[in-house]
C-alpha cells in the first residue's frame, strides 16, 4: 500500500462519533456529538478571527485545507462570496456537505495529499487551514505551501497554524508525550501531532507569484 493510501486510511472512519473524536479529540468530552451546538459556537469564534485577520468580505473567494466536518466552513461562508473546502477523506467531506447543506456558496472536494489540482492558478483571495498542519510532516507542509502560492492571487493571503516544537516541554507536555507513546506503537499514525520549528523553518515564508 502506498504512503498516500496509508495517510488517507486514518481519516476514513466508520461512524460520525469517530469522525468527531478524531477531529476534536477530548476537548468536548467522550460524547462530542451531544455538544454540536457548543462546537458550532466555538467554530464561529474561529471564523470571526479569520475574518478579522484576512479582511474577509463578500467579494472574496477562498479555500479551507482540511475542512473536516465543515463547521468552520459553515461559519466562514457567512462572510465571503464562496469558499471551497478540501479534505483527503471522502467520509469527512460527506459530513461537511451535510453540515453546510443550507449554504449555497460552499463546495467541497476530495483531494490528493498536498494537492489543490482542481483550482486554477492565481484565482483565490485567501487560503486557511485550522488544526490540520499539526498532523503533517515538513515535506507534506511544503507541498501544500507550494500549492497555496500557485492558487493565490497576487496579494492573496494564507493563514495556518502549526504545533511549534520550540514551545514543547519534553518532560511535561501531555500532547507531546501522548504522541511519543502512540508513534512507538504505530510509527505512521497520521492522527499524531507533528511538531515543527517556526522560527528557523525556511518554508514558513510562501514564495510570491510572479
Amino acid at each position: 500500500m502506498s504512503k498516500i493510501h496509508l495517510s488517507r486510511k486514518y481519516w476514513e472512519l466508520n461512524s460520525e462519533h469517530d469522525h468527531y473524536h478524531y477531529l476534536i479529540g477530548r476537548d468536548y468530552g467522550d460524547t462530542p456529538l451531544a455538544k454540536k451546538d457548543e462546537i458550532q459556537k466555538d467554530k464561529a469564534y474561529v471564523a470571526d478571527m479569520l475574518k478579522s485577520i484576512l479582511g474577509l468580505n463578500s467579494s472574496k473567494t477562498g479555500l479551507e485545507i482540511g475542512s473536516g466536518c465543515g463547521h468552520v466552513t459553515y461559519q466562514l461562508s457567512k462572510y465571503v462570496g464562496h469558499v471551497y473546502g478540501v479534505d483527503i477523506s471522502s467520509t469527512y467531506i460527506e459530513l461537511a456537505r451535510q453540515t453546510c447543506a443550507l449554504r449555497d456558496n460552499v463546495s467541497f472536494h476530495v483531494v490528493e495529499p498536498g494537492s489543490l489540482a482542481f483550482v486554477r492558478d492565481g484565482t483565490l483571495d485567501f487560503v486557511y487551514s485550522n488544526n490540520v498542519f499539526i498532523h503533517l510532516d515538513i515535506y507534506e507542509i511544503v507541498h501544500y505551501l507550494r500549492e497555496c502560492a500557485r492558487v493565490l492571487k497576487r496579494g492573496g493571503q494564507l493563514w495556518f497554524d502549526i504545533a511549534d516544537l520550540d514551545r514543547v516541554d519534553f518532560l511535561v507536555d501531555s500532547d507531546f508525550l501522548n504522541t511519543v507513546s502512540t508513534r512507538q506503537v504505530d510509527p505512521i499514525n497520521k492522527n499524531c501531532i507533528q511538531y515543527v520549528s517556526a522560527p528557523t523553518a525556511p518554508w514558513f515564508s510562501v514564495p510570491k507569484r510572479t
